[in-house]
């Protein structure tokens, strides 16, 4: 028999941290750990654990992680779905269908709604929980540089940089000609938050019906100390101060943006983007966004030479005031940043 109880994350954190390496991720480690489920300034992680009742084991968890959005200007609190695992010699339908309706249970007391980005067959745990997994989520790229493909199609990396030139200037051209003047002054860091980045929160978050609240202190957590990945940010001033901003981790091909943020200004966000692209177009190939199709932005991002490569499901739920599910379907205005850690 599996028994559902809540996690002590004093108490039961050093096995928790063992098993999530063992069937979840191989970052799981102390560290990880006591930022995700400790360190959130939106609050601290809830937990529930799958045990069997006849061996004491712990044969599965799973957390919600508190996020503060702002709801047309006022803030409310969602929970993000993470870390939800079951051992393999318990995986029937049974075991997670107890576990995630702890966790759903667990999401509507702590307010708004919640978010998931379900691996595996977690979209089939959600239908038969009622709550629809849609795929609304897409993930778009856009070309900076050709020299890698040509290189790899003509299985010759010198000859595919050498035929890459026109190419690749005529994708540096088509940014340039699209890019307002305000793309030149877009400018990069490594993460670090202040205020003005809680004032634009403040100024800009209204806008949007539905969007995570992105305060200096959430910004910092998020990306700036992060366990293990580190993070640049590219930002677009004027003389008055902070306009727009993206956030982007780097690898050695490519570059994502993890969050996109700012007024929903078409001119004003596609120079953001197009002036980010420009400087990352000399070390990356591609530059990749997932944002909800709900967002807002995603006509700017097409605009700004983002194609859509793929989509995955994605699961936003909402609750009434009792904690019900609302039936229909909610402008969740959401980035990869905001449901994945």
């Amino acid at each position: 028999m599996i028994e559902i109880r809540p996690a002590n994350i004093d108490v039961d954190g050093p096995a928790l941290v063992e098993l999530l390496r063992a069937y979840l991720t191989p970052r799981s480690d102390a560290r990880r750990l006591d930022w995700l489920y400790r360190q959130n300034p939106h609050g601290p992680a809830a937990a529930w654990i799958a045990q069997d009742a006849g061996t004491g084991s712990i044969v599965g968890s799973g957390a919600v992680i508190p996020r503060r959005m702002s709801v047309a200007g006022r803030h409310q609190v969602v929970g993000v779905m993470a870390d939800f695992w079951v051992h393999p010699g318990y995986r029937t339908l049974g075991p997670a269908l107890k576990l995630q309706r702890a966790c759903i249970e667990g999401a509507a007391r702590l307010g708004l709604g919640f978010f998931d980005l379900p691996q595996s067959s977690m979209p089939a745990v959600y239908r038969r929980l009622g709550v629809p997994a849609r795929p609304s989520l897409k993930r778009l790229a856009k070309p900076l540089r050709v020299d890698g493909k040509l290189g790899g199609l003509l299985h010759s990396m010198m000859l595919g940089r050498g035929l890459a030139v026109p190419f690749n200037l005529g994708l540096a051209w088509h940014d340039h000609a699209h890019a307002g003047s305000m793309a030149r002054q877009v400018s990069r860091s490594e993460a670090c938050f202040d205020e003005e980045f809680t004032r634009l929160a403040e100024a800009c978050s209204s806008r949007y019906a539905l969007c995570g609240w992105r305060d200096a202190d959430y910004l910092q957590w998020r990306y700036g100390s992060h366990y293990y990945l580190q993070h640049h940010v590219y930002a677009l001033r004027s003389p008055v101060g902070l306009q727009a901003y993206l956030v982007v981790v780097e690898s050695e091909q490519q570059a994502e943006i993890l969050d996109l943020f700012g007024p929903p200004d078409r001119g004003l966000m596609l120079d953001l983007l197009l002036g980010a692209a420009d400087e990352l177009r000399h070390r990356h190939q591609t530059l990749y966004i997932t944002v909800s199709e709900a967002h807002p932005l995603l006509p700017v991002l097409r605009a700004a030479g983002f194609v859509e490569r793929s989509s995955q499901p994605l699961v936003a739920q909402r609750f009434d005031a009792d904690g019900r599910p609302l039936p229909e379907a909610q402008p969740w205005a959401l980035v990869y940043g905001d449901i994945d850690f």
